[in-house]
């Protein structure tokens, strides 16, 4: 499972790194194609298509990350026809550019401070208006007032069998890091099972009968569960929206947080009731938690 992760803090840390060079070079990329508009200059029909190419050759791979050029139209279309949001990678990236510009014009821009500010500023506006993951709550599970010992076995073996059966146990932030250290965004497709796999879970964690007494670790189960599939999602989506993949990876920490305490507090209940799980049960998988 999601627990036992080696290096947790270090592959973190890495995947952070890697994923805000990727961010400012798209930033710088993107500005300057914009500034380019601004100023009138025709681009060629080839560079009018925004192409974001990962060049695998590369030494340098931080600088030639993103080789982007823009369309001279600001809106984005798709194949159909119809326009498309922008990515939290476009907004912030545009949030800054536009402040950086106002800083320019005022003959600011070498006063480290207001440029901090102004940094400070476009990240406070991300992070306000980044996705966040769905948060789950008492209402949402099905509570049942069966608390004897038959009921919290089952339900203990219920909730292990569908954790041990879909949790991976790879670890998507070590997944992300290889593939921006390899400069191969093919390997986020690696990805995908572990999305499906906490997205199943959630779905069936919806439908346990909780004993009351475990409701609240319950829902802090699917919680958990539920931030690290918002981690994965968005980590998976590191070619698309950079920005939105440093927003999401900040909860990393959290998620896993939640969920283990969850699942201590579960671990405590089901001792404290004696609960007779064999080790060869699915609930044993409850008393194998480590603080």
């Amino acid at each position: 499972m999601a627990l036992s992760y080696p290096h947790r803090q270090t592959i973190i840390i890495g995947v952070i790194c890697l994923v805000a060079i990727a961010a400012v070079a798209f930033y710088t990329q993107r500005n300057k194609a914009e500034t380019n508009d601004a100023l009138g200059v025709q681009a060629s029909a080839k560079e009018n298509t925004r192409d974001v190419t990962l060049t695998a050759t590369s030494t340098n791979w931080q600088k030639d990350f993103f080789t982007v050029s823009t369309s001279t139209k600001s809106t984005q279309i798709s194949k159909s026809g119809n326009t498309t949001s922008p990515t939290l990678t476009d907004t912030v990236g545009k949030d800054f550019f536009t402040r950086f510009m106002v800083l320019k014009q005022a003959g600011q821009t070498t006063d480290q401070e207001s440029v901090k500010n102004a940094m400070d500023q476009t990240i406070a506006n991300a992070a306000a208006s980044a996705a966040q993951p769905k948060i789950y709550s008492l209402s949402n599970i099905k509570i049942s007032t069966d608390t004897s010992l038959d009921a919290i076995h089952m339900y203990a073996n219920t909730v292990g069998s569908t954790l041990l059966t879909n949790i991976s146990r790879q670890d998507p932030t070590e997944i992300a890091m290889n593939a921006l250290d390899r400069q191969n965004m093919d390997e986020l497709k690696n990805i995908d099972p572990i999305i499906s796999g906490y997205q199943k879970a959630i779905s069936e964690l919806l439908l346990v009968n909780v004993p009351q007494d475990l409701a609240s670790s319950h829902v802090g189960i699917i919680n958990g569960l539920s931030i690290l599939l918002y981690v994965s999602q968005g980590l998976r989506r590191i070619q698309e929206d950079s920005m939105q993949s440093m927003v999401s990876l900040g909860l990393y920490t959290t998620g896993q947080d939640t969920l283990r305490a969850s699942l201590l507090d579960t671990q405590a209940y089901l001792q404290v009731k004696n609960v007779p799980v064999l080790s060869t049960e699915p609930g044993y998988l409850f008393l194998t938690i480590t603080k």
